[in-house]
């Protein structure tokens, strides 16, 4: 899955960004 969204956000700060969004809201919606 990261690799898929790595090829989609080759910028890797706002992959990081991304990821760290996406735990938080994993967080909340498990």
């Amino acid at each position: 899955m990261e690799s898929i969204l790595a090829g989609d956000y080759p910028n890797l700060s706002e992959l990081k960004i991304f990821n760290f969004n996406v735990k938080i809201a994993l967080r909340y919606f498990t």
